[in-house]
């Protein structure tokens, strides 16, 4: 009993002893994880200026490249003389034209990345 009794009495002045300091002015370090150093300044609080300048830099932005329309590969196939150009496909990598040219019918494959004609094959 008498052993509960000092570690009671000893809790009780140990908080006393940090309340009474702190509340003289006096500033205690507990090891809390941060530091005072007088100024209003924890140590980690980030620098803050008194002006804003009237412009801030912003990098320009690169839109995402997600390659050319079905509508702009057909054109790029009219543009390399092909003529009557019709859809196959144009999902995945690659869109697929059926075109004419001197008289022949060809499949025409283009890069849907680049707009590149990739290949050319002819249809008998």
């Amino acid at each position: 009993m008498f052993m509960k009794s000092l570690i009671a009495v000893a809790a009780v002045a140990s908080t006393l002893a940090v309340v009474v300091p702190a509340e003289a002015g006096v500033k205690v370090y507990l090891g809390g994880g941060f530091y005072d150093n007088g100024y209003g300044n924890d140590g980690y609080s980030d620098y803050q200026p008194d002006y804003q300048p009237d412009y801030f830099y912003e990098p320009p932005r690169r839109p995402k490249y997600r390659g050319i329309s079905c509508e702009d590969g057909a054109e790029q196939v009219r543009e390399e003389g092909y003529r009557r150009v019709r859809v196959i496909e144009c999902d995945g990598r690659h869109y697929t034209y059926k075109a004419r040219r001197h008289g022949g019918r060809y499949v025409v494959t283009v890069s849907r990345r680049r707009g590149d004609i990739v290949s050319v094959e002819q249809v008998y």
